[in-house]
C-alpha cells in the first residue's frame, strides 16, 4: 500500500501538477523540490504501519 501510495505521488506531482510544455521544449525532470517533499512526507506517514508489520503481535 505504502509503495502504491509513493508511486502516485511522484506521477502526481511530476507530470500532473507540472508546468505545461511546448512540444519543442525537452521534457523538464519530475524531481522537484515539490516532489521530494511529497514524496518525504508520504514514506514518514507510512514508516509507523512497516514498523508495525515486523512488531510481534
Amino acid at each position: 500500500m505504502g509503495l502504491i501510495l509513493l508511486w502516485l505521488v511522484f506521477w502526481t506531482c511530476g507530470y500532473v501538477l507540472g508546468v505545461p510544455m511546448q512540444d519543442e521544449l525537452p521534457p523538464p525532470s519530475p524531481w522537484t523540490p515539490q516532489t521530494e517533499i511529497a514524496l518525504a512526507v508520504a514514506a514518514l506517514a507510512e514508516l509507523p504501519w512497516v514498523v508495525a508489520g515486523f512488531r510481534r503481535g
